[in-house]
């Protein structure tokens, strides 16, 4: 057996292994910059649906809001340096749609839908034949308002009721109450 012949084939499967690691770097960011996007258009679709009040006004305020983001907050990914592109809103009465971008009447209009896309640069996978230099990834988010007719799953919100003018509102300083809360339903999938 000659000397340093397990040099050769050590030399190519190292080089091998860490073509391996950095193409996987870049799916690795696309996966990222998808992951990204998606909290932006969460964030977005659920501010966009907060606007909702059954009024034009109210619509074009979701628009507004969905596409550029809530308050003085700009709608971002990408690190907080990209505001997503592309984006496109549409609204619906129930969840599952249909979701139209300019519904006849803005009453009834409970759910939003907003889509996006961004182009991610990639540093390793264009070295492959046939790779473009970037590659675009695309999101949707789906929020709305929510009608509950009971109480109960969780922390529901207790406000005593006070017919009278009672300034502790018919409780007794030092008094211990109990609250009781109605057993959870189990999860059904």
């Amino acid at each position: 057996m000659r000397r340093g012949f397990i040099l050769v084939p050590s030399t190519m499967g190292m080089v091998g292994v860490l073509a391996l690691v950095a193409l996987a770097a870049d799916v690795v960011r696309l996966r990222v910059a998808h992951d990204e996007l998606q909290a932006s258009l969460d964030e977005a679709a659920l501010a966009a649906s907060l606007e909702l009040d059954g009024t034009s006004q109210g619509l074009a305020r979701a628009r507004t809001v969905a596409r550029a983001g809530p308050g003085s907050t700009t709608n971002s990914w990408h690190f907080d340096r990209r505001t997503p592109s592309g984006v496109t809103v549409q609204f619906a009465a129930a969840p599952g749609g249909p979701f139209n971008a300019a519904p006849a009447s803005a009453v009834g209009q409970r759910f939003v839908r907003v889509q996006g896309t961004g182009t991610v640069n990639l540093y390793v996978l264009p070295l492959v034949p046939g790779r473009r230099t970037s590659e675009t990834v695309t999101a949707w988010a789906v929020a709305g308002q929510g009608q509950s007719s009971t109480m109960g799953d969780g922390l529901s919100p207790f406000l005593p009721d006070a017919r009278n003018a009672d300034p502790n509102f018919g409780f007794a300083a030092g008094q211990l109450y109990s609250i009781p809360w109605p057993p959870r339903r189990p999860a059904v999938n």
